[in-house]
């Protein structure tokens, strides 16, 4: 899906008719309905529907796929993995309208064991959930202080626990899809590691296939590195190199490339690389998704993590 898609889907989620509902999420894990007074709801999804209008709608922030991330900011990851990490299966239990969830309980659950809140906005066919995280700034505990408030001309103590909503949000999922805007976030805080560990396990495997480098499981020594797994993770699948070009082609690429020379070792007939440094694997899987180019203009050679083709349309 592109950004005007997803655009014109979210703009059907957030029409003058769309409800809201609201859910909490508690730090064992449970998922809570959270009943608010309909002036407070309607202030509530006015607040979120303006955010999502300003951060999607509004914004230029293009989408990519998450399993080919290049570190830059300012984007919409859009989670191509098969399987949502253990810990992100909320969304499909808020989303599935033949689970019960229970009613936030003041008498048996407490503000301060809430870690998250989830907003459900739409209609019966249109509708986009948001994710936003309650960050511990916004629980003010009656304990840890003396909060007081307006009584007619006079200040009162507040004598309970209460919370604080402000705009954001980390993740969003419509249309069965999962979105990211916080990636540091989602990584810090859930396993997605262990789902992209698992991509890339498999990758390796398939590289292997390819003959092009004669020791490929040493690529396994730097899984540890988030980063390095999730632009291994689905290279077969991103890369514009990797089967589509010949082995002996690469070969004389990186032995020809300025920036590439004496980065690889070879094998004695020249027909496969040798991994034998952390530089060398990371550049290989640079190599891989085709970072290295040259200006056709000034003739200067490059490490581009940014590739967008241009059409000759778009070039003026």
């Amino acid at each position: 899906m592109n950004k005007e898609e997803l655009k014109e889907i979210v703009q059907l989620s957030i029409n003058e008719n769309a409800g809201i509902e609201i859910f909490l999420g508690l730090k064992n894990g449970e998922i809570r309905k959270a009943n608010f007074i309909d002036e407070v709801q309607k202030e509530i999804k006015k607040v979120f529907i303006d955010d999502i209008e300003k951060r999607i709608i509004e914004s230029e922030y293009p989408i990519m796929c998450l399993s080919s991330s290049d570190e830059r900011k300012d984007i919409i990851y859009h989670f191509d993995y098969t399987s949502l990490p253990d810990d992100l299966k909320f969304f499909d239990t808020v989303l599935d309208p033949m689970i019960d969830i229970k009613t936030f309980s003041f008498v048996d659950d407490k503000l301060s064991n809430i870690d998250f809140f989830l907003f459900l906005i739409g209609d019966e066919t249109n509708q986009i959930l948001l994710y936003k995280q309650l960050a511990s700034i916004n629980i003010y505990k009656k304990n840890t202080g003396i909060f007081v408030r307006k009584a007619d001309n006079e200040f009162a103590r507040v004598n309970d626990d209460f919370l604080r909503i402000v705009p954001g949000f980390e993740m969003f999922k419509i249309n069965e899809e999962l979105y990211i805007l916080d990636l540091k976030f989602l990584e810090r805080k859930f396993k997605i590691y262990d789902v992209i560990r698992s991509a890339a396990v498999k990758e390796i495997e398939k590289i292997n296939e390819y003959g092009i480098v004669q020791n490929a499981e040493s690529l396994n020594n730097l899984l540890k590195d988030t980063s390095f797994a999730r632009k291994l993770s689905k290279i077969s699948e991103h890369s514009p190199v990797l089967g589509k070009v010949s082995n002996n082609a690469i070969i004389s690429f990186t032995k020809n490339y300025p920036s590439l020379k004496n980065t690889f070792k070879y094998t004695d007939d020249d027909s496969q690389i040798i991994l034998t440094t952390q530089k060398s694997m990371m550049t290989f899987i640079k190599l891989l998704n085709d970072d290295f180019l040259s200006s056709e203009l000034t003739r200067n050679y490059y490490d581009s993590i940014a590739k967008d083709v241009l059409k000759e349309d778009t070039i003026s």
